[in-house]
């Protein structure tokens, strides 16, 4: 609310003016009041960079050996599916055993892959098989990492500071978002494309240093996990079943990640063949979509304990849609980016609120799993997204591609909507 011109006028008003703005800050940023988040939350700056600059390199690669729409989505796909087969499994280990362990397994693995690659692009000897290989040998790795990962930040901060910590989590991966394209676009334009993959290797040190370095009064080893790893996929199948706002919820994400979410592999088409530009422009389209992701999960951090996160989950799916929906019909570089920083805010609002929800609505014992179920319908379900888009836009373009998948989220928003206003109240209850 905007203070009356009366108020602002009287010098003993702005006293007040620093302890709002303070009690602000600390409330966006509150979680980084747990020593192993801040350890996470740096390190995990740093790899993201590195991350968001292979992804950029990778798909500039695939497109530049290639000139194929499709096998851009292939890539894409091959990194993909193992998240769908395997992240409920990847889960289950996550309420089974020491996450912190598995995650220095995953980095160290995915650190490895991002080497290997780079010396081959190095040695002029990247073929196209390698770019298959590795992204399959990356989303095996993803299929642990990312449920772990997910459900490792509720033992890090608990449940009082969890909205807060999931938000700051989306902000760094989308500041990283921001910075990783635009050094990625320079780096290739002015260098090549190899020493991309090689940072991103040298950022997984970081998280690496931070999970050595994080300290448990409790080892947080789960006490009561499943006995098998099937009987424990039983369990949360069961659950999600029996509860339809988290069903509600989890089909709304796959269906976006199917239709939607998978645009970005698609913006070096936008880039060079409808914008008419090159790495710059790629580098520049990707970093629009992370300042406007960045601006949502950053005000999800300060507001987001505040309630109404049924209001942001619906109004900040439906939004996403549209803004994507009205880039496709872009032919201007700042009109795009624009529209872009839109797309980016109302997509981190929608997906973090529904990682939120999920996590506050399931017990300690089923969150690894229910996160496992998050992973696939988000990451798991890409595969089947990639391979769509990347067929359709061979055969009618990337926009109308795009647009089609685009009337079908909203279809089924439309559908899921009674449903997924109960979603909430669900999330007080657990």
């Amino acid at each position: 609310m905007v203070p009356p011109i009366s108020a602002l006028s009287d010098p003993a008003s702005w006293l007040n003016i620093r302890p709002i703005a303070m009690r602000s800050l600390s409330s966006t940023f509150s979680s980084l009041r747990h020593r192993n988040f801040r350890l996470f939350f740096t390190g995990q700056l740093i790899s993201f960079i590195g991350v968001w600059m292979h992804t950029v390199a990778l798909s500039w690669l695939v497109y530049d050996l290639t000139r194929s729409r499709f096998l851009l989505g292939l890539v894409n796909a091959l990194g993909s599916l193992p998240l769908l087969a395997l992240s409920p499994y990847g889960g289950t280990l996550a309420d089974r055993f020491d996450k912190r362990r598995l995650l220095l397994f995953t980095q160290s693995s995915a650190m490895l892959f991002a080497w290997v690659l780079g010396g081959l692009v190095a040695l002029g000897s990247i073929r196209i098989w390698h770019i298959f290989l590795l992204a399959t040998l990356v989303g095996i790795d993803s299929a642990l990492d990312t449920p772990t990962r997910q459900s490792f930040i509720f033992e890090m901060v608990g449940k009082e500071d969890l909205t807060n910590a999931i938000a700051l989590n989306s902000t760094i991966f989308n500041a990283s978002r921001v910075i990783g394209p635009a050094l990625a676009g320079i780096i290739i334009s002015e260098i090549g494309l190899a020493p991309c993959f090689f940072v991103n290797g040298l950022t997984y040190l970081a998280i690496i240093y931070a999970l050595l370095s994080m300290r448990f009064d409790h080892p947080a080893l789960p006490s009561r996990g499943p006995s098998s790893l099937r009987r424990g996929l039983r369990e949360a199948i069961h659950y999600a079943r029996s509860h339809p706002a988290i069903l509600a919820l989890l089909t709304l994400v796959a269906i976006s990640s199917i239709f939607a979410l998978q645009f970005v592999i698609m913006m070096p088409v936008f880039a060079r063949d409808i914008l008419g530009g090159g790495p710059r422009t790629l580098g520049a389209l990707m970093t629009a979509t992370g300042l406007g992701a960045m601006g949502g999960a950053l005000n999800l951090a300060t507001y987001g304990n505040r309630g109404g996160r049924t209001t942001v989950l619906l109004g900040g799916s439906l939004f996403f849609y549209l803004s994507l929906l009205a880039f496709t019909l872009s032919t201007r570089l700042h009109l795009s980016l624009f529209l872009l920083v839109l797309v980016g805010l109302f997509m981190i609002s929608f997906l973090a609120t529904a990682n939120t929800l999920l996590q506050l609505a399931v017990s300690n014992e089923l969150r690894g799993r229910i996160m496992g179920f998050f992973v696939t319908a988000l990451l798991g379900m890409a595969p089947l997204g990639s391979l769509q888009l990347g067929f359709l836009a061979q055969r009618w373009g990337a926009p109308a591609a795009l647009r089609v998948g685009l009337a079908v989220c909203l279809l089924c928003w439309g559908l899921l909507f009674p449903r997924l206003r109960a979603i909430e109240s669900k999330g007080r209850q657990g």
